[in-house]
């Protein structure tokens, strides 16, 4: 019975395979601004939607869509990494050793393990390494060596269990370079200096790939850091690496040979080299697996969305960015007020969009929220912030200041905690600026404290549930307080410059959408509860139902407040102006709790 039904499946399989390989594949226009105007990724997220139109059941692990998803969250990941270095950078500080001293020993560590028949920066052999090393710890003194000590063991533990483990789980690398990689803890990064005066001149910097070790008599820069930087260029890699393996595998696998089919190859005397494909709607995808590259040919806007994004901005439009930067924080981020109203949106939002939560049970976990939020806001390291950045599920600040790029925000991330840092300002200009950062590390923690709740309980409660880690990482995302701000449309420099907040607006949207078509019985009764309920009151007042004084004060309240929020008449000044509380909705809300007060007004 189970080989007949796995013949059954395949065979079914197989003829939506070929259903879906016969239709035309010609771009439509509506999936040209859908790629413009919403997600960047249409080209892949095109095919998935196909796949369930025809009935095929897309498993999460192995849906290209949350792939793509976690592609974009890099930078949070290498966060997550950066912390654990920068809790070293702590310790050294604290025991009043310069990060200098780490990169020496590093040096000298893998001169004498690792490199011993190998020409070194300034002719270095093991012998003269370690005679540098007893040195150094005579200098030092006993305490500030085993210091020392414990945070270079630190730093290789951090390596090898986050780089290392996931280079292992990556399969991108050959076995023999996984065997020296997983028994090489000495490891450190020679990234000669002459590098970076050709990085200037317009070459790359610091890639992900790892050579062959080779004899080098010029200056570096320090091992520590050139290693932290080689580091985040393998995160990335992996990320974007498995990536396009899961979408090749995906078309393969639900398209056949129409989506994705590989390339021809070419000899050139050294190795195969892929074949551009002939036609111009097709082009090449490639990944790395088992230290090979495999290329694949698909459509040219698959392939796209793998290729690295330019600084698209001219001089004109990043200057608006900076503009629009100054005013979103002004308005956004560093505006108390603000801070309160999302403060109550995203708690509604979470409480709708969460399957199975209470209002109740909602209160309960933002309690327990406080103090990992605000560790986040204040930037203090909390393990449970730390395995949501992780996972992919937060933003980082460098996300927040509108980078368009993984490129910059990963730059800034290094900047941020291994840059030059700017000592602390005693002047009233320099306090004053520190109270604005305060109140921007608090709007930091508001907007956490839904993610964090959130998660918490759908860790709480995944087997009930039923989700993924991954189904549980996409709705932390987009789903749970703040949308998804890191999906975006290919025209998000332009049209979020041109139109402030059209990104964040799109997405709360997209999202909420998402939810309703997957649970419309209890989103519309959420809905009826926490946004219908209350404009069937405020109608009641409005009308007088509840006596002519309400309906006097309810009469002095302006009529966009009365659409698009939630008021609560409270009394009326000396002036006789109405005072009222002002409670917002989110945008699903207030939209239909705003058509139903203009039906309401309709119908009177």
């Amino acid at each position: 019975e189970a080989g007949l039904e796995e013949m059954f499946e395949g065979g079914e399989r197989q003829a939506a395979a070929e259903r879906l390989a016969t239709e035309k594949p010609t771009r439509s226009v509506v999936e040209a601004l859908r790629d413009e105007l919403i997600d960047k990724n249409e080209g892949v997220l095109a095919y998935v939607r196909k796949a369930k139109k025809a009935g095929i059941a897309v498993r999460p692990e192995d849906s290209p869509q949350y792939a793509l998803e976690e592609m974009n969250y890099v930078s949070s990941e290498v966060k997550a990494y950066l912390e654990t270095a920068n809790e070293a950078l702590r310790e050294l500080n604290e025991a009043g050793i310069p990060w200098r001293r780490l990169e020496h020993l590093m040096f000298h560590e893998r001169v004498i393990h690792e490199r011993g028949e190998l020409a070194n920066p300034r002719g270095f052999t093991p012998a003269t390494s370690k005679a540098q090393i007893e040195h150094a710890e005579k200098s030092l003194g006993e305490a500030k060596w085993k210091a020392l000590e414990g945070v270079a063991e630190k730093f290789r533990t951090a390596r090898m269990g986050k780089v290392v483990k996931m280079m292992e789980e990556s399969g991108m690398f050959s076995p023999e370079l996984m065997q020296k990689a997983g028994s090489n803890p000495y490891y450190a990064t020679f990234d000669v200096f002459s590098k970076h005066a050709e990085e200037a001149a317009g070459a790359s910097g610091a890639g992900a790939a790892i050579h062959g070790q080779v004899g080098t008599l010029q200056d570096i820069t320090g091992p520590a850091t050139a290693t932290l930087m080689k580091d985040v260029a393998l995160i990335k890699a992996m990320r974007r690496n498995a990536a396009a393996k899961k979408t090749v595998e995906f078309l393969e696998k639900e398209f056949g040979p129409a989506a994705a089919r590989p390339a021809d190859t070419k000899w050139t005397g050294r190795f195969h080299e892929p074949v551009k494909p002939k036609s111009n709607d097709e082009s090449l995808l490639a990944y790395m697996e088992g230290g090979k590259i495999k290329a694949f040919v698909v459509d040219k806007w698959v392939a796209k969305i793998f290729e690295r994004e330019p600084i698209e901005a001219g001089a004109v439009v990043e200057a608006a960015r900076l503009t629009q930067r100054f005013f979103r924080e002004v308005f956004t981020q560093k505006n108390p007020g603000f801070q309160l109203f999302n403060l109550w949106r995203d708690f509604f939002r979470a409480y709708k969009n969460l399957p199975g939560m209470t209002l109740a049970n909602l209160g309960k976990h933002y309690v327990e929220a406080l103090t990992p939020a605000f560790r986040r806001g204040f930037d203090i390291p909390d393990p449970l912030v730390r395995e949501m950045l992780d996972k992919k599920m937060l933003i980082t600040v460098e996300d927040k200041w509108g980078l368009s790029t993984e490129d910059e925000q990963v730059r800034a991330l290094m900047d941020r905690y291994f840059g030059n840092r700017a000592k602390e300002d005693p002047t009233l200009k320099g306090k004053f600026l520190g109270l604005i950062k305060w109140v921007g590390d608090i709007g930091s923690a508001v907007e956490a404290m839904p993610k964090v709740a959130g998660y918490k309980y759908l860790k709480a409660h995944q087997a009930e549930l039923g989700l993924s880690d991954q189904e549980i990482a996409h709705m932390i995302r987009g789903q749970v307080g703040s949308p998804d701000f890191m999906r975006k449309g290919r025209g998000y420099s332009w049209y979020n410059t041109l139109f402030m907040f059209t990104n964040a607006i799109k997405e709360g949207w997209r999202s909420d959408i998402e939810v309703m078509r997957a649970r419309p019985g209890e989103y519309a009764w959420k809905t009826t509860k926490s946004n219908m309920v209350p404009k069937l009151l405020m109608f009641g007042a409005a009308t007088g139902l509840m006596g002519a004084g309400v309906k006097d004060l309810m009469d002095g309240i302006p009529e966009y407040d009365k659409t698009n929020y939630l008021v609560v008449p409270m009394g009326k000044t000396s002036a006789g102006r109405t005072v009222y509380f002002r409670l917002p909705q989110d945008e699903a809300g207030r939209f239909m709790g705003g058509g139903a007060g203009h039906i309401r007004d309709y119908a009177l």
